[in-house]
C-alpha cells in the first residue's frame, strides 16, 4: 500500500503530468468562461473604453503580481528557494 502512494505521488510530481493538467484546466476555465459572454458586446466595451482606465487598470494589476512575486520570494526564501 505505501509503495502505491510513493507510485501515485511520483507520478503526480511528473513535471509533464503537472504542466498536462495546468492547460487542460486552464483551457477548460477559458472555454467556460468565453461561452459566457457576448464576444463582439466585449469587443465594443473594450474598444470605446477610455484608454487611460485600461491603462490604470494594467498598472493596477502588474503592480499586484509584482507585490505577490516578492511575498513568495520572502515565504519560500526560508525553505531553500
Amino acid at each position: 500500500m505505501k509503495r502505491l502512494r510513493e507510485e501515485m505521488v511520483n507520478a503526480i510530481n511528473h513535471p509533464g503530468l503537472k504542466l498536462l493538467l495546468k492547460i487542460i484546466v486552464s483551457l477548460g476555465l477559458l472555454i467556460f468562461l468565453f461561452s459566457r459572454i457576448n464576444i463582439s458586446e466585449l469587443l465594443r466595451v473594450l474598444l470605446f473604453a477610455h484608454p487611460s482606465y485600461i491603462f490604470v487598470v494594467l498598472m493596477v494589476y502588474l503592480i499586484g503580481q509584482f507585490i505577490i512575486s516578492i511575498r513568495w520570494a520572502l515565504l519560500t526564501r526560508p525553505l531553500g528557494y
